[in-house]
C-alpha cells in the first residue's frame, strides 16, 4: 500500500562527519530535538521574518530568497492577486501555509520525524507510519515531486531524502522514540532525553559530529 521514497534508509547513509545538532525541549516534557544546523539557522532566518517583519519589504529581506518566492507564489501567485507593495504593512495572517493554523514557520521537533516536506504537503497527501517512517502511497509521490519543483525546489538527492526523512537514522528513532499522537491526530515520535548519551554515542560511532545547541538562541522549535 506504502512505500518509501527510496531503497534503504534503515541506518540512512550520510557523509562522514555529518553535523548533528541537539537541544533539549523543556516546555515537552524534557524531549530532546536533533536537526542539522544548516536547517536551524535556515528555520531560524524564516521565523525571524515571519514574527518580526513591519513590512512587505522587511519580509522579504528578512527572508531566505528561495523561501521567500515560495511564500509569495502560494500566497499570492497561485490566487493570482497581486503582491503586495513593499511598504505596505505585513500581515502575517496572509502567509500561506497558514502561520495560525501551525503550518509555518517549519518545526524542527516535527521534522525529525516527518523530514521537510512542507506541512501542508503532508495533511494534502496524506502518510502512513511503516516501522518508524513517515511514507506515502506511491500513486502521490510524482505529484508530490511535480509539486516540490513547480515550488522551485532544487532537488538534489540529498534534499530528496531530506524531505522525506528527519535527520536521525530511522533504527535509532525506532529503537529511542515513543510514537504519539495528539488530540487532533497527528503522530510524531518523541525521545526522552535520558538517552542523549546512548544516541551520542552511537552517532558518534557512525561518524556524526554532534554539537550541543543548549545555548543556540537561535535553535527555535
Amino acid at each position: 500500500m506504502t512505500q518509501k521514497p527510496s531503497d534503504d534508509r534503515s541506518t540512512q547513509t550520510h557523509k562522514p562527519g555529518m553535523k548533528l545538532e541537539y537541544k533539549i525541549l523543556c516546555d515537552r516534557d524534557d524531549i530532546l530535538v536533533f536537526a542539522t544546523p544548516e536547517r536551524v539557522r535556515y528555520v531560524a532566518l524564516i521565523r525571524n521574518a515571519v514574527y518580526n517583519s513591519s513590512t512587505w519589504a522587511e519580509f522579504r529581506r528578512a527572508m531566505p530568497r528561495d523561501e521567500y518566492s515560495r511564500v509569495m507564489l502560494l500566497t499570492f501567485d497561485d490566487k493570482e492577486e497581486p503582491r503586495p507593495k513593499g511598504s505596505a504593512t505585513f500581515d502575517v495572517g496572509a502567509i500561506v501555509p497558514s502561520v495560525f493554523d501551525g503550518e509555518y514557520p517549519p518545526n524542527l521537533f516535527a521534522e525529525m520525524f516527518h523530514g521537510i516536506l512542507p506541512w501542508d504537503m503532508l495533511m494534502t497527501y496524506g502518510f502512513a507510519v511503516v516501522q518508524g517512517e513517515c511514507v506515502f502511497d506511491p500513486d502521490t509521490l510524482g505529484e508530490i515531486m511535480a509539486e516540490l519543483r513547480r515550488r522551485r525546489y532544487k532537488l538534489t538527492p540529498t534534499l530528496e531524502q531530506e524531505m522525506f526523512h528527519g535527520p536521525l537514522p530511522t533504527d535509532i528513532m525506532l529503537k529511542y522514540g515513543e510514537e504519539q499522537t495528539s488530540g487532533i491526530g497527528e503522530l510524531w515520535y518523541t525521545i526522552d532525553q535520558k538517552y542523549l548519551g546512548e544516541i551520542k554515542a552511537e552517532l558518534e560511532r557512525r561518524g556524526y559530529e554532534l554539537i550541543d545547541g543548549s545555548h543556540d538562541e537561535s535553535f527555535l522549535f
